[in-house]
């Protein structure tokens, strides 16, 4: 198997480019499999307001980065599921069917869901205060949205 080879080894892209610098820069071109090989079927005017949910998002996900490592229990549950919320916040669908008016509604109603539990459970992570609210939150994200459960988010 490969994780018991010696001669392969799990790195992560900064750390391999620290141990070999590129020695030639190129410059990618924006392309897509989107209409007319661009973008514009996810970032455009009708989905610009996602998109400026997902970056203010970052700014959370730093905090919780920062005490994610001394949390225990249910907190840490929800620091956990807020991470689930927000990978599935992020998934390019959303702004497509929005794009593309299919499941517009839809869309919408998933993202938005998405976002409202990434910031409940986030903000009571962060916080380590557990309200009602935000146990009735995790409970119910966590039954509709139990994927990825074998991810280890100790390594962030």
């Amino acid at each position: 198997m490969l994780y018991d080879s010696s001669q392969i080894a799990c790195a992560t892209l900064g750390s391999y480019l620290e141990l070999h610098p590129p020695v030639h820069e190129v410059e990618i071109p924006e392309c897509s499999w989107g209409q007319g090989g661009k973008h514009a079927v996810w970032l455009n005017s009708e989905t610009e307001w996602m998109w400026e949910a997902i970056w203010r998002s970052y700014e959370t996900v730093r905090r919780l980065e920062g005490v994610f490592g001394r949390l225990e229990g249910t907190s840490r549950s929800m620091a956990e599921q807020a991470f689930r919320e927000l990978i599935l916040l992020e998934a390019s669908d959303w702004p497509f069917l929005v794009t593309t008016s299919q499941a517009r509604q839809y869309a919408c109603d998933r993202f938005t869901q998405h976002l409202s539990d990434f910031e409940v459970l986030a903000q009571a992570a962060i916080s380590e205060q557990l309200d009602s609210r935000s146990l009735e939150t995790l409970e119910t994200s966590s039954g509709r949205d139990s994927l990825f459960t074998w991810i280890d988010w100790g390594g962030l």
